[in-house]
C-alpha cells in the first residue's frame, strides 16, 4: 500500500495490522512533522531574514499498533541510536510491548546508514540482547529473519 506521509503510514498499519501474523515496522519515520504546511513556494522578501518552523509530534505507529495487538500476533521494531543504546533500546521494546528490537548505534563507524554494513543488538523479551559482529547488512537481516523465525516457533510449540 503506498504512502507518503506518517499519518498515511499509520492508517495503512492501522487497518492492515489486525488481519497480520506479524509486523516488521523497519520504516524510518519521522517523529515530528511541520504544524502547518503550504502548496506553494514561501517566497524571501526583504522583510523576512528568518523563519522559524513549528513541529508536532508524529502518531507513534508501534504504540498504536500495540494497542491493537492480539494474542499471537508478533511486532518488531527497530531503533537507531546515538547514545545508551540498551538502556533506550529495553524502553521501546517495553513500552512499545513489542517481540523483538533490533537496535543500532548509529553513531559508530560502518554502522547505520550510507553504508552496506551494520551492528546491531537484538532485544527480546526474557533473553539476554545479542549483538552482532560489524558484518553486511544482508547478513544482519538474515540474523534478524532467523531470530524471527525462533519467535514464531516458539509462539507455536
Amino acid at each position: 500500500m503506498p504512502v507518503t506521509t506518517t499519518e498515511e503510514l499509520a492508517e495503512a498499519v492501522t487497518t492492515h495490522f489486525p488481519k497480520a501474523d506479524i509486523l516488521v515496522m523497519a520504516a524510518a519515520v519521522a517523529d515530528f512533522r511541520p504544524k502547518t504546511s503550504v502548496t506553494q513556494k514561501i517566497k524571501k522578501t526583504s522583510d523576512n531574514d528568518e523563519m522559524t518552523l513549528s513541529l508536532v509530534k508524529t502518531t507513534d505507529i508501534l504504540k498504536t499498533a500495540a494497542t491493537l495487538k492480539r494474542p499471537g500476533q508478533l511486532t518488531v521494531g527497530f531503533a537507531a541510536e546515538t547514545q545508551n543504546l540498551i538502556a533506550n533500546a529495553t524502553k521501546k521494546l517495553t513500552s512499545k510491548a513489542l517481540d523483538l528490537l533490533i537496535a543500532n548505534d548509529v553513531s559508530q563507524p560502518g554502522v547505520g546508514f550510507n553504508g552496506d554494513t551494520n551492528q546491531v543488538t537484538i532485544l527480546s523479551k526474557n533473553k539476554a540482547p545479542v549483538t552482532t559482529a560489524l558484518v553486511s547488512k544482508t547478513a544482519v537481516a538474515g540474523i534478524i529473519v532467523d531470530e524471527l523465525e525462533r519467535l514464531v516457533d516458539s509462539k507455536e510449540g
